[in-house]
């Protein structure tokens, strides 16, 4: 349903992906507008796509993707803390847990998180790029033969 070029749009998605895959829960909207108006002199890309991607990554999924990238980033790096233990790094309720929670991430698995986040983002993201465009071109163009085809009244 958005009106921008199927580049547009999957280039969005793709960076919606990447960032969903990133731990950085609670500044991932953010992150898409920053990375917006860093980039808007170099290339454009669907906003609202990117934002829409980001929601992957949400209170249900958060664990067992961080928990995926954090195992896949102890394949580099020598690192290891049970599931139970990293599932309550992810339990807050408040601000300042939420504080206290970032800073555990960062200093308890947050290399290994780091690393297989970028991988797993760099995948799903560069993925997402293919399926969504080849996608878009296909509903826009069905959508201009449909457009097309209606006889003028």
């Amino acid at each position: 349903m958005l009106d921008d070029t199927p580049h547009s749009i999957a280039l969005g998605t793709a960076i919606g992906i990447f960032v969903a895959f990133t731990p950085t829960v609670g500044v991932q909207m953010v992150l898409v507008m920053l990375i917006a108006f860093l980039t808007s002199r170099l290339f454009h890309f669907n906003r609202v796509a990117g934002l829409i991607a980001v929601y992957l990554s949400n209170p249900f999924t958060m664990v067992p993707i961080y928990w995926f990238n954090y195992r896949l980033g102890t394949m580099f790096l020598k690192e290891t803390v049970s599931q139970e233990e990293f599932a309550r790094l992810f339990q807050y309720t408040t601000f300042s847990e939420w504080q206290r929670s970032l800073r555990a991430i960062f200093f308890t698995v947050g290399t290994p998180l780091l690393i297989g986040s970028l991988l797993v983002g760099l995948f799903f993201g560069l993925l997402s790029y293919l399926v969504i465009r080849r996608l878009t071109e296909r509903v826009q163009a069905h959508r201009r033969h449909k457009h097309m085809a209606k006889p003028a009244s």
